[in-house]
């Protein structure tokens, strides 16, 4: 039978792989042992084998789309790996391949990488599922890569020195935090930047994604410049409050969730007050663990 015995040298992960067809399954003998591992395999390998009886047309050493990396657990196509920093240090990532059409109309294989330190579990997890799924190729539901992502970190991250409670999506406990993954918050970005790598927003005891969503251009841009000319330590209380007005009559001529206002310190103050008066949600970076970014509601 297609069944391996993987042991990764980078990530000292141990375990029985079986591969048919561009589907495979994988048991870590640490989690099992050799024997329960073998066997876990083994059966889900037959029932493969009976649910997709080779076809008569299908030779050995023909291509298999899909296939992921024989020395990384995970699943077709998708693949978690530990990467090195110039310091020495190690991170977490997802990371994939899939196939898209290229200049020539024909499909190129391209890949991804997300580090899950910056975009959190679930975050790396629905960037993941969301390209997978964009061009046609199958993907584990959020929750199940999610599971699979914690499950993985928690069995490998001691010997790369990481502290996994350093993600922002698992709690203390070390489960994960309970994050709306089916709709994500919409935000609106009021200002020229929008927040790298951030993808929590935390409501009380839950965290949802965030779906951003930037003015491009057009009046309520040219509106938000203006008012930014007042962002600065000589405008005056007066001018300030007038670029207040300005970006909430902003805010409420377009419909979302919150709001992040990108501005300096001496309008905040405005913007804030302003904001509450007119009951709309505004939202500002901060810190988690590990001083990972993410949104919190003012």
């Amino acid at each position: 039978m297609p069944i391996q015995e993987i042991k990764n040298a980078a990530t000292g992960e141990h375990g029985f792989q079986a591969r048919y067809f561009g589907w495979s399954a994988y048991a870590s003998i640490k989690a099992y042992g050799k024997d329960t591992a073998l066997e876990i395999v083994t059966a889900k390998l037959e029932q493969r084998m009976k649910e997709h009886p080779v076809q008569s047309k299908i030779v050995r050493g023909g291509k298999a789309p899909g296939n992921r990396p024989r020395s990384s657990p995970g699943f077709s196509g998708i693949y978690f790996r530990w990467r090195k920093h110039s310091a020495g240090n190690y991170y977490p990532c997802i990371e994939g391949h899939f196939k898209k059409p290229n200049s020539n109309k024909k499909m190129a294989l391209s890949n991804f990488s997300y580090a899950i330190l910056s975009n959190g579990i679930y975050g790396s997890a629905t960037k993941a599922s969301r390209i997978k799924n964009m061009y046609g190729f199958p993907c584990p539901d959020i929750q199940t890569l999610a599971a699979a992502m914690l499950k993985w970190l928690k069995q490998t991250s001691k010997q790369h020195n990481f502290d996994i409670y350093n993600i922002p999506d698992i709690t203390n406990e070390g489960k994960l935090m309970q994050v709306q993954t089916a709709d994500a918050k919409k935000i609106l970005v009021i200002g020229n930047n929008v927040p790298p790598t951030t993808m929590f927003l935390k409501d009380e005891e839950q965290a949802c994604l965030i779906n951003w969503v930037v003015i491009a251009k057009g009046g309520d841009a040219n509106r938000v410049q203006s008012a930014l000319k007042a962002d600065n330590s000589t405008a005056t209380k007066k001018q300030r409050q007038a670029a207040a007005e300005a970006l909430v009559l902003v805010a409420m001529s377009n419909d979302a969730d919150g709001y992040f206002v990108n501005v300096g310190n001496d309008l905040m103050p405005f913007v804030e007050k302003v904001f509450r008066q007119n009951e709309l949600a505004i939202v500002g970076a901060a810190l988690g663990a590990g001083n990972v970014p993410i949104m919190v509601y003012k």
